[in-house]
């Protein structure tokens, strides 16, 4: 059990960089169960098949990839982990996504807050929220307001 945040963080780390490195196995065998339940804004996805299915198309590196940061704040409950965390998006070529036009080297930081569920060690449910580049952008008066919002690196 995670009572610390050290120890939160140290799992996280791993978590994180296996996510990162797309090392599914890695990813599932020492942090996640493979029944897992993940909860984001496109619904809910069970199981590992139906979780890199979702990420792999999502987030395909030939066109974004998704980084997880260090967390900036974590919360420790029994079994629960909450933590608040940028996320980089890399563009591999020019496109529009989310209504906004970027072009191929472009990276965006966002923010997003992830609640994960233990269970013998392991997540066995996660949900992640994260402030949506379309959100952001009908939210955003002009593009001006809307640089200021989504930094570009």
């Amino acid at each position: 059990m995670i009572t610390t945040e050290t120890e939160a963080r140290e799992f996280l780390r791993g978590l994180f960089e296996s996510y990162n490195n797309r090392d599914w196995e890695k990813f599932f065998g020492s942090y996640v169960w493979e029944d897992c339940l993940f909860f984001n804004g496109n619904g809910m996805h069970s199981g590992k098949d139906k979780m890199i299915q979702f990420w792999e198309t999502a987030y395909n590196t030939n066109i974004v990839r998704e980084t997880l940061m260090e967390p900036t704040n974590i919360f420790i409950k029994e079994n629960e982990i909450a933590a608040l965390l940028p996320l980089k998006f890399n563009f591999n070529k020019d496109q529009v996504y989310a209504g906004v036009q970027f072009k191929k080297g472009d990276e965006v930081m966002l923010k997003c807050a992830d609640f994960y569920k233990f269970r013998n060690g392991k997540i066995y449910e996660f949900t992640v929220y994260r402030f949506s580049l379309w959100w952001l952008k009908d939210w955003a008066e002009n593009w001006e307001e809307f640089e200021k919002i989504v930094r570009r690196v």
